[in-house]
């Protein structure tokens, strides 16, 4: 018992010896999503043996193979922190990811490469087959602001459908969304129309302020 024990000791030792780890605030992942502190992330399902996530470990110890149990899908995930290390010569990116169920948190670490790889993530691989075409949620190269405005509803859409907001917040969402205005129209067009809107009584400020910031954002 005491061999085995020493043992562990060890593969934590030269896992935590192997593993020069950065804190950085955003990730490009391979699935297509940039992830960033504070966002949400939501699992898929559990590939290994007796119900188990494969990518995601109790508290901050990520060796072998997963530790948690099914139950951990059934919730959001908070990313407090994203780790880039160098892993015995590799890279590994590392998510410290909060879990608030029932009002008692729980902190998990996502390894979100491996998530992608065995799609226990939403959404995972990007080579995964769509039937009504490319995947949706992959924005294509210099994407116009129409194809982005389409792709935040697709994700709108998503949520909604996985109940993660309600039927009235997904319509607000879309209203404000189509409320940039005509495609073709210049961001400092758009944000005069938004400003109209607002002045009208039709958008309240923080609408306004956010929808202003999404019309610079995706300002070429």
């Amino acid at each position: 018992m005491k061999s085995v024990v020493l043992l562990g000791y060890l593969l934590l030792a030269l896992t935590v010896a192997g593993f020069s780890q950065q804190e950085i605030t955003s990730y490009s992942a391979g699935n297509g999503i940039i992830y960033r502190v504070g966002q949400v992330i939501h699992l898929n399902q559990e590939t290994g043996n007796s119900g188990i996530f494969r990518s995601v470990y109790w508290g901050n110890l990520a060796l072998g193979d997963g530790n948690t149990d099914t139950k951990v899908g059934k919730y959001g995930l908070t990313i407090r922190k994203i780790l880039k290390g160098d892993n015995f010569g590799g890279v590994r990116i590392l998510f410290k990811v909060e879990q608030n169920s029932d009002g008692f948190p729980s902190n998990y670490t996502v390894d979100i490469e491996k998530a992608i790889e065995l799609c226990e993530i939403r959404p995972c691989r990007i080579d995964l087959p769509v039937p009504n075409g490319p995947n949706p949620l992959l924005a294509p190269p210099n994407p116009t602001r129409g194809q982005i405005i389409s792709q935040e509803l697709t994700r709108a859409q998503i949520l909604l459908h996985d109940g993660e907001i309600t039927q009235d917040e997904y319509n607000a969402y879309k209203r404000l969304i189509s409320a940039i205005g005509i495609r073709q129209n210049t961001p400092c067009q758009q944000i005069m129309k938004l400003a109209d809107l607002h002045k009208n009584g039709v958008l309240t400020k923080t609408e306004y302020e956010h929808l202003k910031s999404v019309v610079l954002g995706l300002a070429p």
